[in-house]
């Protein structure tokens, strides 16, 4: 393994990666970016550039020529920056021209005795414990702890064999032979995230990110000393574990609120919402703590993994002329609720209503706020009683008109009128003179006996009275999918209704696909079904 007389032999020279914070780059820091798959500058601002305060105390492990050094100079312009080197870096960094805010410490072992307790704000070392076996990285844990003020964070870059087997040997510049040889026989040791942040947790540091993401060949960890907040942090997560979410909750809301700019206290918070099926919450909890954090990958899959549960996403618009009618409905599934359906019922009622429709047609109900709804189609009246209860509960003014050959009398809601009347003659019925007394807008939803000539005929009597702004539903087009043999091409009876209508009278009508689309394609009994009256 590289001992403490190897390392200060093999960087005799001082090693020197130029500027940093440069944005053009000179070939060797090219180099250097393109082996560790990453950029220097975004390292540097995404941390020290994020965390260093003006007046910050900084220590820094191995500093070589000081091109992190020059860096974290420049962000602590009225602190000042101590370095610990096996080497005397003196006559490189030349100490004495920064006036009193640059110290040079030459040191002989990782105990860093040279410097005081209690002192830094910050911790950083580039190139250094990739160098280092886990028992050396333990050692400069353990004795940096205590040179950190409370509070005091860290920030270390480190060899992340997961990700350099990821990344490539030969792309990485770490000769792929070392995967055959123990530790004690090359110069980059085995390493992972997981073991790192094992080694940081014995050392008594609070591990705020085990990999920030910023390289693609290793791993940059970030710590913090623990201090109040920390403590109020751990309660935060062992009353998580003790399944007492709301107390968690509030604990870890306590420690954000305490110290909003501190690293890794909202990942906690994110996980905790999550477990009591906050979602939306701990969705948003994430996405703060990316803010800070914005190439951390753990955080990333977590927003990943939430945003695709939840997060809405909008069906690709087609337009009415490009759909098909197919539903997208797996075939068995499909059968299934329709068994299921004929035998569902509401407040013992009668309904034959699937568990889309009846999470559509709420929606509609939100969203066009009818004054009038006319149902061509009474059945059991199971429908007319569920739609009443589901206005009110939305407190809408709509009055229900539910028409069927026999008329209902064995059910009654105050906002549902039940007629008698033919589908083939609902003039009887549904008069001029009636019409004219219906406030708008309107939703008419044909569910009589889906017979092509009924639906046909329902559909050119509505069009002579629908404005725009109304809506005409037809219902149970599905049957071209669930008797697809008798019904090819999509042609069963509301779905031939539907494509005479619209060919009828080009223009009139929309298909509201976010309504037929609310759960996958056409995944409604209303396939292609749901028609916006437009002129």
């Amino acid at each position: 393994m590289p001992t403490f007389k190897w390392l200060k032999s093999h960087f005799s020279y001082g090693y020197d990666s130029g500027d940093v914070l440069s944005q053009e780059t000179d070939k060797r820091r090219a180099n250097e970016e393109s082996s560790a798959g990453g950029s220097y500058r975004e390292l540097f601002q995404q941390t020290a550039g994020r965390w260093v305060k003006p007046d910050a105390q900084v220590l820094e492990l191995g500093p070589g020529r000081g091109s992190w050094t020059r860096a974290l100079l420049q962000q602590a312009p009225q602190g000042c920056v101590h370095t610990l080197d096996f080497q005397d870096v003196s006559e490189w960094l030349k100490p004495d021209d920064h006036r009193g805010h640059l110290f040079c410490h030459h040191i002989h072992d990782n105990r860093f005795k040279e410097v005081p307790d209690s002192q830094f704000d910050f911790f950083f070392s580039f190139g250094v414990l990739c160098h280092n076996n886990r028992q050396q990285i333990q050692e400069v844990l353990e004795s940096s702890l205590a040179k950190m003020k409370p509070g005091g964070l860290a920030v270390h870059e480190y060899g992340e064999w997961d990700k350099l087997q990821a990344y490539g040997w030969q792309k990485g510049g770490v000769p792929a032979e070392f995967a055959k040889l123990p530790d004690d026989q090359i110069w980059w040791p085995r390493n992972t995230a997981g073991q790192m942040a094992a080694l940081a947790q014995q050392a008594g540091w609070e591990v705020l990110s085990p990999d920030l993401g910023l390289l693609q060949r290793d791993g940059v960890i970030a710590l913090q000393r623990p201090d109040e907040i920390t403590a109020q942090l751990r309660e935060g997560v062992a009353l998580m574990h003790q399944r007492k979410m709301l107390a968690s909750i509030k604990t870890l809301t306590a420690a954000v609120e305490a110290d909003p700019q501190r690293l890794g206290s909202r990942r906690h918070l994110a996980t905790a919402l999550n477990q009591a099926g906050r979602h939306e919450e701990a969705l948003a909890a994430y996405r703060e703590e990316a803010q800070f954090a914005p190439h951390d990958p753990f955080i990333q899959q977590r927003i990943a993994d939430l945003s695709a549960s939840i997060v809405h996403k909008t069906p690709t618009a087609l337009s009415t002329a490009k759909r098909g009618y197919a539903t997208s409905i797996p075939r068995d599934f499909l059968l299934t609720l329709q068994n299921v359906l004929h035998n569902f019922t509401y407040a013992g009622v009668p309904t034959l209503k699937n568990p889309f429709d009846l999470a559509i047609y709420p929606r509609v109900f939100h969203d066009l706020k009818p004054a009038t709804i006319i149902e061509i189609g009474s059945k059991a009246g199971g429908s007319a009683l569920w739609m009443g209860d589901q206005v009110v509960s939305l407190q809408l003014p709509t009055r229900i008109h539910s028409v069927d050959l026999v008329k209902v009398t064995s059910v009654s809601h105050p906002r549902v009128t039940f007629h008698e009347g033919d589908a083939h003659q609902l003039e009887l019925v549904l008069t001029d003179a009636m019409l004219a007394e219906l406030p708008r807008p309107w939703l008419v939803i044909d569910d009589a006996d889906h017979v092509y000539d009924t639906c046909k005929a329902i559909s050119i009597f509505f069009d002579r009275h629908l404005k725009p702004g109304d809506m005409l539903v037809v219902e149970d087009g599905i049957i071209s999918d669930l008797v697809p043999n008798d019904y090819p091409d999509c042609t069963s009876g509301p779905h031939r209704a539907i494509k005479e209508l619209l060919a009828a009278h080009p223009g009139r009508y929309e298909i509201a696909g976010e309504y037929c689309d609310m759960f996958g394609y056409n995944a409604t009994w209303c396939t292609n079904g749901f028609l916006r009256r437009v002129q």
